[in-house]
């Protein structure tokens, strides 16, 4: 059961591994290889996140919990992927997603 510091997301595990992938992509954007200490400190968790949330995945299909606290991140990857073009085919799946993470603020 997950703890008060965290929310689940329900989603097709295609869409879930979607949504892995676009925060892989996005800790690689924002903070690329060579930036401040403090930059490829924020990378490597984002990318240790998305290998935990893999496994997790694994395990409990068409679910992820995510923590309260990386909110932001969550967000900012998926408006990444909604403003460019080349993410254009999966835009539905991420609005999809970023709705469930802006609702789930309240809880």
């Amino acid at each position: 059961m997950a703890s008060t510091k965290t929310f689940t997301i329900h989603a097709p595990t295609e869409q879930l591994t979607l949504f892995i992938n676009a925060l892989r992509q996005y800790a690689h954007a924002a903070w690329p290889i060579g930036g401040s200490e403090c930059a490829q400190a924020s990378r490597d968790s984002v990318l240790t996140l998305c290998d935990q949330l893999e496994a997790e995945l694994a395990s409990a299909n068409d679910q992820i919990s995510l923590n309260k606290r990386q909110r932001s991140v969550y967000k900012a990857a998926l408006e990444f992927h909604l403003e460019h073009d080349e993410f254009a085919s999966e835009h539905d799946v991420y609005r999809a997603l970023y709705a469930q993470i802006d609702q789930r603020k309240q809880t």
